[in-house]
């Protein structure tokens, strides 16, 4: 399909043409097998500590940045965010992804959404946000129940940091 990792393919070849280090990351993805909440944010996660566990010689762990395009800018965002998580009631699907063997420095979100619940509430992505975060249950999804607000609060970044600073984040 066209959103895959060759998307990003000819960002990471100028990446390394100016000599950084880079890795395209693949991950399920909502209409794949597998895809959507939590196991799309564990791909992720894993994909990222996986380059820590290899320690690539001649690359600065201690400088990594993530980037991602629309979906994979939310991710970027969440994989850098996800340490602060540790302390949080998560899925035990989950909890694997949110203790990092890999410190992210930054993340560069290229269009994407940050704010899970309020694009969900103006209707931004049409129904790919209410895809990405219920319950996979043929019931669940027949009788069309909302997400379980607690998600948001683990997956969205614009939550995450308000939890993270101690803000009140708006319902």
């Amino acid at each position: 399909n066209e959103y895959r990792k060759g998307l990003m393919r000819a960002l990471s070849l100028d990446l390394v043409s100016r000599g950084y280090a880079a890795y395209n990351l693949e991950y399920r993805r909502l209409g794949a097998s597998g895809g959507g909440f939590p196991e799309t944010f564990v791909d992720v996660a894993a994909g990222i500590d996986f380059l820590g566990s290899r320690k690539p010689c001649g690359v600065d762990l201690s400088r990594v940045v993530v980037v991602g395009h629309s979906a994979g800018g939310h991710l970027a965002a969440w994989s850098s965010l996800r340490k602060n998580l540790q302390d949080v009631d998560v899925p035990p699907t989950l909890r694997s992804a949110l203790a990092p063997s890999l410190d992210v420095r930054g993340f560069v979100s290229v269009a994407g959404v940050l704010d899970l619940k309020t694009a969900q509430d103006q209707g931004v992505g049409m129904e790919s946000i209410k895809l990405l975060l219920q319950d996979k249950s043929l019931i669940t999804r027949m009788i069309s129940r909302p997400v379980d607000s607690k998600r948001f609060g683990v997956t969205s970044p614009i939550q995450m940091l308000a939890n993270d600073l101690g803000l009140k984040s708006t319902p």
